[in-house]
């Protein structure tokens, strides 16, 4: 427990969504994404993914990969995005694979690897999305990854891409993902027509493997879905948030409530003041929202403004409630699912926004 307020890892849970990532990807191993501490999951939750045998992580930034080297994960890591050339040595020194974005990239690449020590890349191939990668338009497009994979400056270990509507079920969303698993196995083709040996193949995210990953590739790339997915019931929620009840009071009605002129209440009530806010994460307009908050069988409705630090709520229908219980800010049946549709946004947007105040404590219930 902790003093205040905290994101409870349910362990056991976390266990058997991998589990059913493992028998989802149709033979393929888990590439965990464990960027941004695991959406906010936390260190001890990417230690356990370890320890469950999952052989590879990929991370965002050159940071996160050193954080995990630095916790004790000596499996494969491979960075996502951009590092600065001028920290090309510290991919060698962690011994971190990096994600080659461009042909002006492999340059510098490849001019690293001529005066010091080989780097370790994976080709991104823009199937697509625009975002980073190798465009495939032009046979001398594909030319220049084929020369990649044999210049003796630069190890190429794997090549792969990015679907950018897997979690979209429109027609025209259909045909996209189709197009671009067609563009990127023409790649593979074309490598493997020319005798080359391609390394780690990998395609597919979190709603990737649930939608198509009956087309299997050596590597998925679950990331969120590790949290839990109210499209598909075989898996399990992961996380819950508790906050304590710094203090329940009778208010009167007509009484103001936190900070603004216009927040009163209606009538008589008795409120609890609940030790989390916007400075842990939570969002603000969480609020101005049908999100609700729980107290054991009980759904609280939040009252006045939620504060940096504080929120207030409703429980003059809870009699038991005291100072120090714990109210369930997020959980089963209130999750960050839900309260990011409430908000307008999508769920990674929601877990990753808690604080480091916020402890995450993975338990096993």
């Amino acid at each position: 427990m902790n003093d205040r307020s905290y994101l409870e890892i349910d362990g056991q849970a976390l266990r058997h969504n991998y589990e059913q990532l493992l028998l989802k990807s149709h033979g393929s191993k888990i590439m965990a994404i464990v960027k941004d501490q695991f959406y906010g999951l936390g260190l001890d939750a990417i230690i356990l993914l370890q320890e469950l045998g999952c052989d590879f992580f990929a991370v965002s930034t050159l940071d996160e990969a050193i954080e995990l080297r630095r916790i004790g994960i000596d499996q494969k890591i491979l960075i996502l995005g951009y590092t600065d050339p001028d920290r090309f040595h510290e991919l060698v020194t962690y011994d971190i694979e990096q994600t080659v974005i461009s042909d002006s990239y492999s340059l510098k690449m490849i001019e690293f690897g001529q005066h010091h020590t080989l780097l370790k890349g994976q080709i991104k191939i823009n199937t697509a999305m625009n975002r980073l990668g190798f465009k495939i338009d032009t046979f001398e497009q594909l030319e220049s990854i084929k020369d990649l994979y044999l210049n003796s400056s630069i190890d190429i270990t794997g090549t792969y891409s990015h679907l950018l509507a897997s979690d979209e079920y429109s027609q025209e969303a259909l045909r996209m993902n189709e197009f671009q698993i067609s563009e990127y196995d023409r790649v593979l083709d074309y490598l493997h027509n020319n005798n080359i040996t391609v390394g780690h193949t990998h395609l597919y995210n979190s709603y990737g493997i649930l939608n198509y990953g009956h087309h299997a590739y050596e590597y998925t790339r679950p990331g969120l879905i590790f949290a839990g997915t109210p499209d598909d019931p075989d898996f399990k929620n992961v996380l819950s948030l508790y906050a304590r009840v710094a203090m329940v009071k009778t208010v009167k009605a007509q009484s103001q409530i936190g900070y603004g002129i216009d927040n009163k209440t209606e009538k008589d009530c008795k409120i609890a003041t609940v030790t989390v806010g916007y400075g842990d994460g939570l969002s603000r307009a969480t609020h101005k929202t049908n999100f609700k908050y729980k107290y054991k069988e009980h759904y609280l409705t939040p009252v006045g403004r939620m504060c940096m630090d504080q929120l207030m709520v409703d429980v003059s229908a809870v009699d038991e409630i005291m100072e120090n219980d714990y109210i369930e800010i997020i959980g089963e049946g209130h999750d960050i699912y839900q309260l990011a549709k409430e908000l307008d946004t999508i769920p990674n947007e929601v877990l990753t926004h808690f604080m480091p105040r916020l402890p995450k404590l993975l338990v096993y219930n």
